[in-house]
């Protein structure tokens, strides 16, 4: 099919735009007697216009119409719900800032026990090395045979 037939690729008929149907035959009447050329030029510049202005007035109508609803729900007590709902939130947040404060505190007690305990052993091993060396100096320096007193034994 082509594109000029009455019915689409499903086979259902075209729509039918009057409007366009009559504003072509306006231009084609027209412009064969050579009235149309200058308007269409202005006539689509206005219309370029109207559409703009026609649009931003929408807009500029639904922000007023948002704003309006703003006030409504301010006055009919959202704002009252919006604030105690800030205020909880204020309220977890110091409940979260306080949490993380004692965590870090019992971080920091951990971290001290922890390098007491570390200190402890360092000191013990450093005690046990020196014994192991006072008792191989001793050995070293008692060549000759053991004596042991009458009292000890």
């Amino acid at each position: 099919m082509d594109r000029r037939s009455v019915q689409n690729n499903r086979g259902n008929p075209r729509p039918f735009n009057h409007a366009a149907e009559a504003d072509q035959a306006y231009r084609q009447i027209h412009c064969r007697n050579g009235q149309i050329h200058g308007l269409n030029e202005c006539r689509g510049a206005f219309e370029e216009e109207r559409v703009r202005f026609f649009h931003s007035m929408h807009i500029e109508k639904d922000r007023v119409k948002r704003l309006e609803e703003l006030l409504s729900y301010r006055d009919s007590g959202f704002h009252q719900e919006h604030k105690r709902q800030f205020d909880t939130i204020k309220q977890r947040g110091a409940e979260i800032c306080h949490l993380n404060e004692n965590m870090e505190a019992a971080e920091s007690q951990h971290k001290q026990q922890l390098d007491q305990l570390v200190a402890r052993y360092e000191a013990e091993k450093r005690e046990l090395s020196d014994q192991s060396n006072q008792v191989t100096t001793d050995s070293q320096n008692n060549d000759g045979p053991l004596q042991f007193d009458a009292e000890t034994i």
